[in-house]
């Protein structure tokens, strides 16, 4: 069989299986079979495949036929310019994140500052590392209550070349943290119990709860968190909160009701992404 009828058969099953992007899905999953990229497949569409690169395909399509999503079959996924590993304790790091990013850079612009860093409920290690990244200067400490995504962050550390600049600490939220951070990032939890139905197969049956769901409402890790940042916030120091886009005005209250000035930024959709906590001048 060649490339091209290869594909077309696989985006077929992927499209009644229900899958949303059928093509390129299958184009990825295909360029990783064949240890090339997307765009050698176009160009050498007509090649005949060998029946173990067929039989491997045919694998890996199953799965992704069966809703697993394409970063966990491949086992990494690409964020802010970065591959980092998952394993079945770590959400995988998603496009909304990067206006938790943005929101960072924008807000401290000097890239050669030493800055501390603390990423709650750090998973992969994405966003605490892709800050590390930014920042040649700066130190960080990811807290996650999973010891195995703990191991999956600092094997991502290792990868990436940052280990000497970070640590990761087995904490609920705060408990064993202890110091003053400039920079306080979190994605956590915040999805309702309500909402369980409503979420995707690749979201409901391959991404671990327990970075999913917070209490009825989705805003039991913010009523943890926001109350604690007083404690923990350098004198000029911010938090950068990713949040549901229904969430702002309940992490709004929260943050005044704690004597802070909370912000927000809109994500690419317009949505209310991320809450910008600060003390109140």
């Amino acid at each position: 069989m060649r490339l091209h009828q290869l594909l077309q058969a696989a985006a077929d099953r992927l499209r009644a299986a229900g899958v949303d992007t059928p093509e390129g899905d299958a184009r990825v999953l295909l360029a990783a079979v064949m240890g090339c990229d997307r765009a050698q497949l176009i160009s050498d569409s007509q090649q005949e495949i060998s029946r173990h690169h067929a039989q491997r395909f045919e694998h890996i399509v199953a799965r992704r036929a069966g809703r697993e999503p394409v970063a966990r079959i491949l086992g990494q996924r690409e964020f802010w310019g970065m591959d980092f590993c998952l394993n079945a304790e770590t959400l995988e790091p998603r496009p909304d994140s990067e206006t938790l990013m943005e929101s960072v850079v924008g807000n401290f612009p000097d890239k050669g500052a030493r800055y501390r860093i603390l990423d709650l409920g750090t998973g992969t290690g994405c966003l605490l590392l892709a800050l590390l990244n930014e920042y040649g200067q700066a130190t960080g400490v990811g807290a996650d209550l999973s010891a195995t995504a703990l191991q999956q962050a600092a094997n991502n550390a290792q990868r990436h070349q940052l280990s000497a600049r970070c640590t990761f600490v087995q904490s609920n939220w705060f408990k064993k943290i202890s110091g003053l951070f400039d920079i306080i990032i979190s994605n956590p939890p915040y999805i309702g119990e309500c909402e369980k139905n409503t979420l995707s197969p690749e979201v409901a049956q391959y991404d671990p709860a327990l970075a999913l769901f917070a209490g009825a409402d989705g805003l039991d890790a913010y009523r943890t968190i926001v109350p604690r940042l007083k404690n923990f916030l350098a004198p000029r120091g911010m938090a950068f909160l990713e949040m549901g886009y229904r969430q702002w005005p309940a992490i709004e209250t929260m943050a005044k009701n704690c004597g802070l000035s909370a912000a927000v930024r809109r994500d690419l959709s317009g949505h209310q992404r991320v809450a910008i906590i600060t003390y109140s001048s």
